[in-house]
Order: C-alpha cells, then structure tokens, then sequence
C-alpha cells in the first residue's frame, strides 16, 4: 500500500513566534501543508503579507498547500476569486467548509482541486462536487475531518468509518490529523487530533493506525512538533513499508532486534506467529536445539515469547500476543513490547512485514 508523507499544519501564530518549519518539511519536498486563511484572532495590519511571506516560503521547499478557506478570506485579501487567491499564493487546493452553497463549491472543483469537510458534508452534496470535478483536469475531491483541541470532541472511531466508507464509496480521498508529541500547539495544548483515542497516542502509532486501519490517503500533524524518534519510525514505515515494533527482549535474545519478520498467513486473531522464528532460533542455538525453560510466567498482551524444548518440534516458535494467557511451563516470555506501542499489535495483518527494535 503506498503511503504518502505526513503532512503537517502550520498556525501562523505560532510560526510568528518561533520561525521554525517542521523537521519533516524541510527533510522532504512534496510534503502537503495546511493552512488556515480564516481565523480571526490572526487578522491585523501585516496579516497579509504575513501569510504571502510564508507561502513563499512553503512554496521553495516545494510544498503542497492547503488553504482553509471563506469567502471572509477573500475580503481580506482584496481578491475578487478564490481562483486569483490560490493563484497568488502558490497554493495547492482549497478546503472550503463554510460560506458556499453546495453548487458553488461543485462550480470552484471544476478549476481547481478542492478539499470538503468530511465529517459533516451530506452525500447529495459530495456527490454533487465529485460529479463535477470529474469534468476538469482536476478529477479527485478530498475529504478532509477537522481536528479538535478540545479533549473528548474528538470523533470515534464508529462515526469516523462511517462517514469515510460512505465518501470513499462516491470516490473521494480521505484527509485526517494526528497529534505530536513534542510541541502541541497553543493555546490548550493537549494534542490536535482527529480521533479522540489518538489523543494520547503516540504519533507513530496514530499515523500506523490511519494508514493501516483506517486506509486514510493523507495524514496531517496539526501539533507544530513530533520528536526525532518518532519521526523515524513513520519514515522507516513510509519507505519500508514495514511495521517497526519498539521492544525489551531479555538478555541472551538480542539477535531478535532488527531482523526482518513475517506473520505467519495462518496465524489466529490472538496472537502473532513468526513465521522465520524456527529458524532463527535453530541459526543462533548453533546445532544445539535445546532451549530451556525461562521466565515460564504469566503472559500479557504484548508478551513476545518463544517455546522451550517442552514443546518439542515446536520449540523455538516466537509468538507476541495480541491477548492475555495464562502461564505454561512449555512458553518462555523473552520480552514485551513497549507500553507506548502495543497498539501496533493489532495493526499486524496475515502476511505483514515487521521488526523489532530497541525500546528507548
């Protein structure tokens, strides 16, 4: 599945404060950018040529920008079209929530790429606007969920599959926001996301889940900052393609890090079957095939074990458990992975690629 960089959202409030971009953006062209063109608290004397500034600015290192917008937007700027906005400020596509009819929005997709608020759009209405974009060089209709700063105003997860399975089927792509962890954006913050889970999640986590679970086409960081470490592990994602699974493996089973794992096409709801586990115990114990019992204890979710020489044939199988179990004297628990990332467990499909590594 081809995943798209995550984009990120940038206040120009805050972007006064700090004159920092996000590390992601300038690591990467092609990063797609939000902005907001309508918030009031922002308007003053220079927002104008604030906001051109820093448009330029995205525009050098090639982002894609994403405009918020009202017809209060165009008054502000003395422009007569969003057309001449977008034209001016270098800008990508439009998100376009209030202030329009329907029709008018169907008529600005016909010249333009166009972003929809996905989360209360009706679907006559999107309809409507897919229909008419097909008629352009502009053919695809984004629907993008807002974010909420406030805690519990984030969507579930229920609503969130609903209304996306409902756009998706009228041929729309799906636009949503995780928050960071290392900046969260004033004046609340406590995280900017789209789902009210993901709030205290962490990024890395949040955008696995958006792509894996939620089979989201483009994810957004609205927080001004994520730390380096989770960074890191989204591009190992983006570019591997692969699950990376933070863990603490006991001593004597470090070899298990960074070696690249399957999961079992067979493997039960319950639980993660290594499908190369045989053998890499068979290359490390050297001829020997005999593992001993250890730490025979009782298994959570989030346990990586492996069999000892009590299940026979089957000693050497490594599994990570989706589900608690009760101890057994045959299963030696030989790490877990870290609390922040259990998550990813259940992201972990028939026939996924992954790897474990150092917890830091």
């Amino acid at each position: 599945m081809h995943k798209n960089p995550l984009g990120c959202a940038i206040s120009l409030t805050e972007y006064n404060k700090t004159k920092k971009l996000p590390a992601a953006l300038c690591a990467a062209g092609g990063v797609c950018v939000f902005i907001s063109l309508h918030i009031e608290e922002e308007f003053c004397s220079s927002y104008t040529q604030q906001v051109k500034d820093l448009c330029a600015l995205l525009c050098s290192k090639r982002a894609r920008i994403l405009a918020d917008v009202s017809p209060k937007t165009l008054e502000i700027f003395k422009m007569s079209s969003f057309f001449e906005l977008k034209q001016t400020l270098g800008l990508w596509a439009l998100r376009i929530d209030d202030g329009l009819t329907p029709q008018e929005i169907a008529d600005l997709a016909k010249t333009m790429p166009i972003v929809v608020n996905a989360s209360t759009i009706c679907p006559d209405d999107a309809q409507l606007i897919v229909q008419s974009a097909q008629t352009s060089s502009n053919p695809l209709v984004y629907a993008m969920h807002n974010f909420y700063p406030r805690p519990l105003t984030g969507l579930d997860s229920a609503f969130f599959d609903e209304c996306n399975d409902t756009l998706k089927r009228l041929g729309m792509h799906i636009m949503a926001f995780i928050p960071a962890d290392k900046v969260k954006r004033i004046p609340l913050r406590e995280g900017l996301p789209t789902l009210e889970h993901q709030r205290t999640l962490s990024p890395y986590v949040s955008f696995a889940q958006m792509n894996i679970r939620y089979a989201i086409d483009e994810v957004f960081c609205a927080d001004p900052e994520i730390s380096s470490h989770e960074q890191a592990l989204i591009d190992i994602f983006i570019q591997q393609d692969m699950l990376v699974i933070p863990a603490e493996l006991h001593p004597g089973y470090e070899y298990l890090y960074r070696k690249i794992f399957t999961c079992r096409k067979d493997s039960p709801s319950w639980l993660v079957r290594f499908e190369e586990s045989r053998q890499y115990a068979s290359d490390q114990s050297k001829g020997s095939h005999c593992i001993e019992p250890f730490c025979t204890t009782f298994r959570k979710r989030g346990c990586i074990t492996m069999d000892n020489k009590h299940f026979m044939r089957y000693q050497g199988e490594i599994e990570l458990l989706r589900n608690d179990f009760p101890a057994d004297t045959r299963v030696n628990v030989i790490g877990r992975v870290d609390e922040h990332y259990v998550e990813l467990i259940d992201l972990i499909g028939r026939g996924t690629r992954f790897m474990l590594v150092p917890a830091q």
